[in-house]
């Protein structure tokens, strides 16, 4: 799964990173956050998928911040999910769930505090490229500040690297750049030479875990995401999914929960899906 320390880079320690064990969880009741972002392209998506947000959001007690506007329209909308997150940071929650706009909680049982492994900074899951941060828990630390600002800001030369010559794409970029993922050092090459830093503070676990693609998942999986599913079969997968999430939450979509796009509006290509 493309853990540990890599050779041939200074060590966590000399990476000027602070590799200093975090504390572990707090002793009282935690502020936890739910971000997501969703532009305008996917709006009607985003009513369904948010309404899922919310009702696991609400069940928990978790606060709810949404937003259907770019932070920054100079990059690709996925960018600014990094500004959500630093704001999210900013208000004093303690613990941060990002997820895209096409995953869906599909067991709402789980919470993300005691999913999060707290001996580190962050928490993805990791698909055959190395980690993905389509669903990403992250704890209110200078470590995670630091993170923050480093994938915007060495991440801003890979903005406009053209799609054909990476796998990866928007801050996804970033977050292998920084990682040093096997993918990254195979396809793109460029060193980040603190990235045992980066790795020092990261746990990687299962896609199972937290964030399964169409591919992998499994009823009693917590998130489905699905990433790099288009057109058509993203609108009926999604459609499909939604419902039985809507289910196991206990609610009823045309009632407390809003309608998806019908199997004929996703056949006609009349919805945007991704």
């Amino acid at each position: 799964m493309d853990l540990g320390q890599l050779a041939g880079y200074p060590s966590a320690e000399a990476s000027g990173w602070d590799v200093t064990p975090p504390p572990g969880r707090p002793d009282r009741p935690l502020r936890v956050a739910l971000v997501t972002l969703c532009d305008s392209a996917l709006a009607e998506l985003c009513a369904a998928a948010n309404d899922n947000k919310r009702a696991y959001a609400q069940r928990h007690g978790y606060a709810l911040r949404l937003s259907d506007a770019l932070i920054d329209a100079r990059r690709p909308a996925a960018w600014s999910k990094l500004l959500a997150v630093r704001a999210a940071l900013d208000e004093g929650f303690d613990l941060v769930l990002c997820m895209d706009a096409d995953a869906l909680v599909m067991d709402p049982s789980v919470r993300v505090e005691q999913l999060f492994d707290w001996r580190y900074h962050q928490l993805l899951a990791a698909d055959h490229n190395g980690p993905n941060s389509g669903v990403w828990l992250l704890r209110n630390s200078a470590w995670t500040r630091r993170l923050l600002d480093a994938l915007w800001e060495e991440g801003a030369p890979f903005v406009t690297m053209p799609p054909l010559r990476s796998i990866f794409r928007y801050e996804q970029r970033a977050l292998h750049y920084l990682y040093q993922s096997a993918a990254w050092r195979r396809r793109i090459g460029a060193r980040y030479e603190a990235a045992n830093g980066v790795r020092a503070g990261t746990r990687l676990v299962h896609q199972c875990t937290l964030n399964s693609l169409a591919s992998f998942y499994r009823p009693g999986d917590f998130v489905l995401h699905l990433a790099g599913v288009k057109g058509v079969v993203k609108c009926l997968l999604f459609r499909r999914h939604y419902l039985r999430a809507a289910a196991a939450a206990g609610l009823t979509p045309g009632m407390d929960a809003v309608l998806p796009s019908t199997v004929l509006r996703c056949l006609d290509g009349g919805s945007v899906h991704g």
